[in-house]
């Protein structure tokens, strides 16, 4: 009795995967409307228009002396001349090292303090020989003036930059177009917007230009430890879920050219045990709304012959899923059926 309880319940699942083993996949392929309205379909992907930004104009001007700076001043040697009764020509020339101090001020041989602090070099080459005529000289004395040393202020940047580091820049160069410069510019990979923050201040945040849209950019000026921030793009992702053996969100890197295979093969392929031969591909359109199209992977006459299918092309933010037919069902319950039974009558064979 008991023998025959197992064998009628074995007749009647064998029986039903039987009839479910002739099914067909039972799909409907797109038509080519709505397989055109698919391949214009597709999240906006901004890309850095590299060219602007290389356009932008840095924000230089004319360097102004600073306090701790070094000037070399060239100027006709006066040096014996101690009152306005000792005139002597310019008959040759010295060159004198001053530091600016901190009251922003140089010290010259006769004529003593001159004011230098904010001023250009020649406002400061003016000013000396203005310092020395009349008094000291019957005409104005020839004066050149050179920036031997300049102080430099410290400014970080960081993110998705060639050489992210701190860098010191003279005050003439403290600007975000010349810091970028000498960070080695933006990675090949694009940056999404750049965030300087300042000490008691809240953070700026500046909008990179891109492709295709008339975003403005411009130069800003930089402070003394302010710290630059380049945040890198959000690297895009596609997704394969449904019969492949690791389902999962994979990085789709703005240079990469992906297609419907090799979505699969990244998600370690087929599940060979169910044999699909169909994946349907969802994509959000950039009007939010969704459209998917199905695709052939392989001929049901010949399943071991690929299509034109698997060339088909992945963009970012893509959905493969590679779903269920009443063929593969089919296969998943007769896989089953005789794994069960096949394990409750090992036992019996000894």
């Amino acid at each position: 009795m008991r023998c025959r309880l197992r064998y009628g319940c074995v007749v009647p699942a064998v029986c039903v995967v039987i009839v479910c083993a002739g099914c067909s996949d039972s799909v409907q392929l797109p038509s080519s409307g709505a397989l055109a309205r698919f391949e214009q379909a597709g999240p906006y992907r901004p890309v850095l228009d590299t060219d602007r930004l290389v356009q932008v104009q840095p924000r230089t001007s004319a360097y102004r002396v600073r306090p701790g700076d070094v000037l070399d001043v060239t100027i006709a040697s006066f040096l014996s001349a101690t009152s306005p009764d000792q005139l002597i020509p310019p008959a040759q020339t010295t060159t004198i090292a001053c530091r600016v101090q901190q009251s922003g001020q140089i010290t010259m041989p006769v004529v003593g303090q001159i004011q230098v602090a904010g001023k250009t070099i020649p406002e400061i080459e003016s000013a000396i020989s203005n310092a020395y005529y009349p008094v000291y000289a019957r005409t104005y004395p020839s004066v050149l003036v050179r920036l031997s040393e300049a102080q430099r202020q410290k400014i970080t940047i960081l993110g998705a930059v060639v050489r992210p580091g701190v860098y010191e820049l003279r005050a003439d160069q403290m600007s975000l177009v010349w810091l970028l410069t000498e960070a080695g510019g933006i990675l090949q990979q694009g940056a999404a917007c750049i965030k300087i923050i300042r000490q008691g201040q809240q953070p700026t945040v500046l909008t990179l230009p891109i492709k295709g849209l008339n975003v403005p950019f411009s130069d800003v000026g930089l402070e003394d430890g302010d710290q630059v921030i380049v945040e890198r793009l959000v690297m895009p992702v596609f997704t394969v879920i449904g019969l492949v053996n690791r389902p999962g969100n994979f990085e789709y890197p703005p240079d990469a050219n992906y297609n419907l295979i090799q979505a699969i093969a990244f998600a370690g392929g087929l599940d060979l045990r169910l044999d699909p031969r169909y994946a349907v591909i969802y994509r959000r359109d950039v009007d939010g709304s969704v459209v998917s199209a199905v695709f052939q992977l392989s001929d049901p006459s010949r399943p071991q012959v690929t299509t034109t299918g698997i060339d088909v092309p992945i963009k970012p933010g893509d959905i493969v899923a590679i779903e269920h037919t009443p063929r593969t069902r089919s296969r998943e319950f007769l896989d089953r059926i005789f794994n069960v039974h096949i394990g409750a009558y090992l036992p019996l064979i000894r």
